[in-house]
């Protein structure tokens, strides 16, 4: 299958709740396919010199997913200062690139409600402070994640007409194509498991509902050995 444009761009602090992050990336490529989303972690290749793909990546993606946790704002850099502070943190250039480039960026607000909000403007570098007038989805464990990851599915949908046609195409191809062509390793799945990879590693987050409310847990399995 040739390799087609990236449409969703995923934005995000890896310190900062890492079990959403990888349940967006996941839930995303499930409905859009994995060509039509890119997430650092997940997309680099081996070896890639990385601060220009992800500028060229952050100007062309329709859709920037900005993930806000409950330490996105305070995070700290390698200076011991706020990360936001320096403008050569890749979280906020990623996002002033994509706010500059007139897409749609998402705030996606990870926590309940008493633990994260949209950040006020004097919180901000001028350059992303246009975010706070986005309008933002909540993704908390306690708000029905089988609700609210569905519907973040369905407007962005609406926002971009070819990621519908790029879901068509997932669902397609999940219909028609044969039952396993994978020949890579994977992690073994069952029931409610999503399988996912980063820099650190592959690991699984198992979602079960108690009551109607999705509840998360992430797993880490061990690294290949040598």
């Amino acid at each position: 299958m040739p390799n087609r444009k990236h449409l969703i761009f995923v934005n995000y602090r890896g310190s900062d709740e890492k079990w959403a992050i990888e349940l967006v990336y996941a839930r995303m490529t499930e409905a859009f396919g994995v060509e039509s989303v890119f997430k650092a972690g997940n997309s680099l290749r081996l070896g890639e010199v990385f601060p220009p793909i992800l500028e060229e990546k952050a100007a062309s993606c329709p859709v920037m997913l900005v993930c806000i946790g409950p330490g996105w704002l305070t995070a700290s850099g390698p200076d011991g200062r706020r990360a936001l502070d320096s403008p050569d943190d890749r979280v906020r250039r990623e996002i002033a690139i994509s706010l500059r480039a007139g897409h749609h960026v998402v705030p996606v607000l990870i926590g309940n409600h008493n633990q994260v909000s949209v950040p006020k403007a004097a919180e901000l570098p001028e350059d992303i402070r246009a975010v706070i007038h986005r309008q933002a989805r909540w993704l908390a464990p306690g708000g029905g994640l089988d609700l609210t990851v569905p519907a973040l599915i369905e407007s962005l949908v609406a926002l971009v007409p070819e990621l519908g046609e790029r879901r068509a195409a997932a669902r397609s191809e999940v219909t028609d194509g044969p039952e396993n062509t994978d020949q890579t390793e994977t992690v073994p799945q069952g029931p409610g498991v999503i399988q996912y990879f980063t820099a650190e590693g592959p690991g699984s987050i198992a979602a079960g509902t108690y009551h109607g409310i999705v509840n998360i847990a992430t797993h880490s399995h061990p690294k290949p050995g040598p």
